[in-house]
Formats: C-alpha cells, sequence, structure tokens
C-alpha cells in the first residue's frame, strides 16, 4: 500500500511539476487518508479472520483434548475395573481367566492409541523420514499374512476370513521403497478393515499396473463407506459415521497416518 502511495506521488510530482507545493500536500494528504482508511478496513479484516482462527483452533483444542480423555479413560477403566475384581474376592478359574484377558485387551488398546498418537506426531512435525532399500513384496505380504492370522486367532475376528492375493505375474516381485513403511500402512489399512467387519472376510494385496506403477488395496466385507466419504476421512481425528459407538474404540488416526505416510513414499 505504501509502495502504490509512492508510485503515484512520484507520477504525480512529475506530470504536475508547476503546480505550487500547497496543491501538492493538498493532494498527498486525500491520497493518504484513503490508503489509511483503506489500511483501517484490511486491518479489520484481518482482525476477523485471525479471531475466527483463534476460535476454531480453541474449539478443535477442546474437541482433541475431550478425545483423547474419552478414548484413554476407557481403556484405562477397564484395566483398573478388571484388576479391582482380581484382587479382591473369590473367584473361578474361568473367572480370572475372563478378567485376566479383559485387561490383556485393555492394555493393548491402550498401547495402539500411544503408538498412534506418537506417529502422528511424528509425521505433522516432519520427523517421520523414510529409509529406502531393496523392498520383496512377498516377504511383505507373507508377514502381514502371518501377523494377522495370529492375532485373529486369539481375538473376537478369529471367524473372519484373511486372503492374502499378491499379483501372480510378478509374484516374486522386488521394489525400491521403504519396507517398514509399506508394512505399517497395509497393517492399518487391515486394522481398520477388521475393526469394521463382523463376518464374511478381509482381502489384501497388490497388482502392477505397469512400469512404475503398483496398485496396493486392502477390501473387506464390512460396512466399508471410504468411498462414501470425502477426503475427511483421512484427516487426523476423523472418524466416518459408522465408527462413532461405544465399541469401536480409537483416536481416528489410523488411516490419517496410512495416508501420511504414502505420501512420504
Amino acid at each position: 500500500m505504501i509502495k502504490k502511495f509512492l508510485g503515484w506521488f512520484m507520477s504525480y510530482l512529475s506530470q504536475n511539476k508547476d503546480k505550487p507545493h500547497s496543491e501538492y500536500l493538498k493532494e498527498a494528504h486525500s491520497r493518504i487518508s484513503e490508503s489509511y482508511e483503506e489500511l483501517l478496513e484490511k486491518v479489520k479484516r484481518l482482525e476477523l479472520v485471525l479471531e475466527e482462527k483463534t476460535k476454531l483452533a480453541d474449539e478443535l483444542k477442546s474437541a482433541f483434548l475431550r478425545n483423547i480423555y474419552h478414548e484413554i479413560r476407557t481403556p484405562m477403566n477397564s484395566i483398573v475395573g478388571f484388576t479391582s475384581l482380581l484382587n479382591h474376592g473369590h473367584h473361578t478359574a474361568e473367572q480370572n481367566s475372563k478378567y485376566a484377558e479383559n485387561i490383556k485387551k485393555s492394555s493393548q488398546q491402550f498401547l495402539n492409541l500411544i503408538d498412534d498418537l506418537v506417529e502422528a506426531s511424528l509425521l505433522d512435525s516432519g520427523y517421520s523420514k523414510t529409509t529406502k532399500g531393496e523392498c520383496d513384496l512377498s516377504r511383505v505380504m507373507d508377514e502381514l499374512h502371518s501377523l494377522y492370522t495370529v492375532q485373529n486367532k486369539f481375538s473376537e475376528k478369529s471367524d473372519i476370513a484373511l486372503k492374502q492375493n499378491p499379483d501372480l505375474q510378478h509374484k516374486e516381485l522386488k521394489i525400491y521403497s521403504d519396507k517398514r513403511m509399506l508394512f505399517d500402512i497395509m497393517s492399518y489399512l487391515l486394522s481398520n478393515a477388521f475393526k469394521f467387519t463382523e463376518k464374511g472376510a478381509v482381502e489384501y494385496g497388490y497388482k502392477v499396473l505397469n512400469d512404475d506403477k503398483i496398485m496396493f488395496y486392502v477390501k473387506d466385507s464390512g460396512v466399508g463407506g471410504i468411498d462414501k466419504y470425502d477426503n475427511s476421512i483421512f484427516k487426523n481425528f476423523t472418524k466416518s459415521e459408522h465408527c462413532l459407538s461405544e465399541t469401536n474404540i480409537g483416536l481416528g488416526l489410523g488411516l490419517s497416518i496410512a495416508h501420511g505416510k504414502v505420501k512420504l513414499l
């Protein structure tokens, strides 16, 4: 704005050399007043924007703290409650085993919440780095199958089939990528699939599209719905409507973490 005024003033001087100084000052004063009013208007608009941004930031912070408090309190209440039951009174071996299993399950949920918070923080701060090298896709797929086969065997999801479906024409394919990060991405997607699948199957794999493109995928027979939502599903602390229930523990970070890691690769 100042630069604009100075440009006008120098042009005015060059074009009106014969006018008295009083007219220069009068015209300059008028222009300065206009610029000042314009500046004040912009400052007011900026203050409104900052006020809205501050309000939004406060609302997001409050929502974040409420979410964190609820999600962490849920497994902790379970751990404290069942530990108290084990320590007081006489119970059958079957009851003690059930309480211990609930404590184990809630402890794992709590650890997963902490892991997700750390991962999301590393991604947001830019501290999450890739370490690329030769990556054997067949080995990554097999390791995922072993991990989720064991996990599901000792969980409530034991009846859900896990299907591995690599591209049979490129089964021994090796690529240049970050193996650990690729494993993590697929793991987040598989965990999300199992979380919202009550029966049927979860399938994962990859397909070579051309010389420089590979499509990795996870699909399930659950409630689905990712394609029904916009990209907000990949934002931190975002859950789709079918995720909003007391039984679905989680901060809404899994898909956003997977999305962030995909962008790093």
